[in-house]
């Protein structure tokens, strides 16, 4: 059952929106956004979300719902946990296959690129 809902920005946030009370629940990835744009996403088999950029950027954003330590009520943004970067903008990501704990997603851009991508 899908709890979660992620919408990319032109700004390059992403948010985190609860589906059982159309609520925002996070965004990310704070001052470090995707550039030009939050264009694709998909979620990882641990949670965790992938998005890709206008620029080719490619980041796994932490899902994973943590309080501040000043203020419990306000929770941490969605921190990177990995990223790396392809050629031309990222149009598409699709899962491909799980085993154990790696991952690996297809990664289209705009420069007519497809790329297969491992995470670990």
């Amino acid at each position: 059952r899908d709890e979660f809902m992620y919408c990319g920005t032109t700004t390059g946030d992403v948010l985190q929106v609860a589906l059982d009370r159309v609520m925002l629940r996070n965004l990310g990835p704070g001052k470090d956004l995707i550039k030009m744009h939050a264009t694709a996403s998909c979620e990882v088999p641990t949670g965790d979300v992938m998005v890709g950029g206008g620029d080719g950027s490619l980041a796994i954003l932490k899902t994973a719902q943590e309080s501040m330590a000043g203020n419990p009520k306000q929770m941490k943004k969605m921190a990177k946990l990995a990223e790396c970067k392809v050629e031309g903008a990222i149009t598409s990501i699709s899962l491909d296959e799980v085993a154990g704990k790696t991952c690996s997603f297809y990664v289209g851009t705009a420069a007519c690129n497809i790329y297969k991508v491992t995470y670990e």
